[in-house]
């Protein structure tokens, strides 16, 4: 239907010969407009998005606060985090000292120095404090695992003196 739309309206903005000597009336004519016509329609981003059903627009603070609480609750996360940021830094390090020196000469290029600088202190610190974190997880989970085996194989108040006098002498 919507191919028959559109050629009413190419009918009606063309005269026919000027449509057809636009187009050649040869097989190979339609054919290739056949498919321009297809291709236009199919990449089309505002027949995509004319199309398609009303969509929530991404929230940037809402990703990352979710984002954020993934990286934090989850350990294998929260260590993969670590290395990748330590990585990067490192990165960082040897790329300021080696080849980016020229660029990040204080005297010279003193902001670029500067954001260069606060970027490597800030994902070092980054990962210190998922470091801290995960310590302290760690530590509260072993606690909890001691708390628990202690719970279960713990005796009775009662089970610490023997049922009889008899058990405890040597006959």
């Amino acid at each position: 239907m919507f191919l028959l739309l559109r050629e009413k309206r190419i009918s009606k903005v063309y005269p026919p010969r000027a449509r057809d000597t636009c187009f050649a009336a040869s097989k190979a004519g339609s054919l290739t407009r056949f498919l321009l016509r297809q291709f236009r329609r199919s990449a089309s981003v505002n027949s995509v998005a004319e199309d398609a059903p009303y969509e929530k627009t991404l929230r940037s603070v809402s990703f990352v606060v979710h984002a954020t609480r993934g990286v934090i609750r989850d350990q294998t996360a929260r260590r993969k985090a670590m290395m990748v940021l330590l990585g990067i830094a490192l990165f960082l390090l040897l790329a300021g000292s080696t080849f980016l020196a020229p660029f990040l000469n204080p005297r010279e290029h003193l902001g670029w120095a500067l954001t260069f600088w606060i970027v490597c202190v800030w994902l070092t610190l980054t990962s210190m404090l998922l470091a801290l974190l995960d310590l302290l997880k760690v530590r509260a989970a072993g606690r909890a695992a001691e708390r628990s085996l202690r719970q279960r194989y713990e005796r009775p108040a009662g089970a610490d003196q023997p049922a009889n006098d008899l058990d405890d002498r040597k006959v």
